[in-house]
Parts: structure tokens; sequence; C-alpha cells
């Protein structure tokens, strides 16, 4: 059954913020789309970045709609098996292995969504799946959407962006009292 989540972001989607996105496709499930939009009404909005999971043909598809056009897809198809190893002195040591297929009907997964200062970074599960060169600006987004086959468990925003300092309690500056004559 094909839910839908929309939030507005009051404060955008900027460098050194990211979403972190917990759920589960149920059974059955096939497809979800995540998009970051310029308006809240997806029908209306361009879209900044659109990730759609396409669980039935193991496919995970990465675009921008600007102008009501879509642009130029990005794939990432068959990636079931993420394969990490060190080449020690011209050898290679054990491979580890892991599989990326945790995106299936049944199964929880976690997608984090960075947004870097030319691209947005997406890992799954914890292990990295794609970059995805920003096409329009950032500063565009103004809402978030979730639709499609796929039941929402948790999502926050994080941030790595500097806090700015609090406004000194005697006077109006940063840091200490008004450094003129009152």
């Amino acid at each position: 059954m094909e839910q839908t989540y929309n939030w507005p972001l009051g404060s955008g989607f900027a460098p050194g913020t990211m979403l972190r996105l917990r759920g589960t496709i149920p059974n059955g499930g096939k497809v979800f789309n995540i998009n970051f939009q310029t308006k809240h009404d997806y029908n209306t909005s361009d879209i900044i970045f659109h990730i759609s999971i396409r669980a039935n043909e193991n496919l995970v598809v990465m675009n921008t709609k600007d102008g009501g056009k879509w642009m130029t897809e990005q794939l990432r198809a068959n990636e079931n098996l993420v394969v990490m190893n060190t080449k020690d002195g011209g050898k290679w040591m054990t491979e580890q292995r892991a599989s990326t297929s945790a995106i299936a009907p049944g199964r929880e997964f976690e997608i984090l969504i960075a947004c870097e200062q030319k691209q947005f970074r997406v890992s799954v599960n914890g292990f990295h799946l794609a970059d995805f060169a920003m096409r329009r600006a950032h500063t565009l987004i103004t809402a978030l959407s979730i639709i499609g086959e796929v039941n929402v468990g948790g999502m926050s925003f994080e941030s790595s962006r500097p806090v700015p300092p609090k406004p000194h309690p005697h006077g109006g500056g940063f840091g200490g009292p008004f450094p003129f004559p009152r």
C-alpha cells in the first residue's frame, strides 16, 4: 500500500546536514521515493534531489526535476555486494564482504543522505552507495516527501554545522558588551 509523507523544511537542507531515515518496505512492496523539493506540493514542485529505491528491480535511481522536466537519471544497479580489502606490500589481504541488498521487502533499513557543498552523499545500512552531483542549488530545498511502498520507522536530521555563539547576557554583541558608549 502506497504511503505519502510530507514535511516542510523550514531551515532547508544545507551542507553539513544529514537525513537519517529508518524503515521497512512491506512484503510485496516494490518502490519508494525520497524527494528534496522546492515546494510542499510534490505535483507542482521541482525536485533538487530524487532517489527512487526500486526493490523489485534491485535498482536505485537518482535524478533532478527542473522546470517540470526530469533530467538524466543516475543509476546504481545490482549492488548486492560490497567487497572491502587492503593491499599491503603488493598483496591483497582477506576480503570482507557485506550485502547491501538489505533494502528488500520485510527487512529494516537505514538510509543516510548528507548534503555537501557540491553533492549529496548516500549510504545504506552503513555502506556508501553513491554520490550525486548537485544540479541545482541546495538553497531551493523547502520540503521533503517520501512516497511509495514504505513504512517510515524513524527520521531525524543531524547537523555538523557550527553553532554560532550565544549573545552576551550584558550587552548586544557576540562575546561581550557593546564596544561603544551607550
